[in-house]
């Protein structure tokens, strides 16, 4: 061998043995990244692992089932002497007088919505009947587009509503009386 395929030899090691340590070092640096995501990992996983310990002793627990009889507690607690009559009275009158239980219920209706919704779609409406019996609630809409549209998008909200001022688990039925949809409405006069 030449003292030139000699130095070419040694050069092209040398750079090979460079190569090896950069890839080393690079290697390195990645193992490094990989530990620290398997140290966030195993955090994020503690972590959750120690969240669903607690909610399992949450879930498990007797106070979990006296917390919302607590709360309500509290919250009748809060109320206004009138307000509470108020719910005693709609209770023990039995819906007699539907169009002042109608007003309370839009009046927080109208609290809980936006005033062109409520315009739009509780104006026009009415509270029909009360049936004890069977647990049912009846709403007048003016057509049967509102009738189907109160009910899709309204109903759990009433449903609540009627429901806390009650103290009763109610069904919420949106019907149109029959003298009052609008499906059938005539067209104006065509102007020539």
């Amino acid at each position: 061998m030449t003292n030139e395929t000699e130095k070419t030899i040694i050069e092209m090691l040398q750079e090979l043995k460079a190569e090896m340590a950069e890839m080393k070092q690079d290697m390195n640096q990645r193992f490094e990244k990989v530990d620290k995501r398997f140290d966030k990992v195993e955090k994020n996983f503690n972590f959750l692992a120690e969240e669903l310990g607690k909610q399992k002793t949450v879930i498990n627990s007797p106070k979990m089932f006296e917390e919302p009889a607590k709360q309500k507690a509290e919250v009748e607690g809060q109320m206004p002497d009138e307000i509470l009559n108020l719910k005693s009275a709609v209770k023990i009158s039995s819906f007699e007088n539907l169009e002042e239980l109608w007003n309370i219920i839009l009046a927080q209706v109208e609290q809980k919505i936006s005033k062109p919704s409520f315009e739009t779609w509780f104006k026009s409406t009415k509270l029909l009947s009360y049936n004890g019996s069977s647990s049912t609630v009846a709403i007048a809409a003016p057509n049967s587009f509102a009738r189907d549209w109160l009910e899709n998008h309204y109903s759990h909200l009433i449903t609540g509503i009627v429901g806390a001022l009650t103290g009763e688990d109610l069904l919420i039925e949106f019907v149109v009386q029959k003298n009052h949809d609008s499906d059938d409405f005539d067209l104006p006069a065509r102007i020539n």
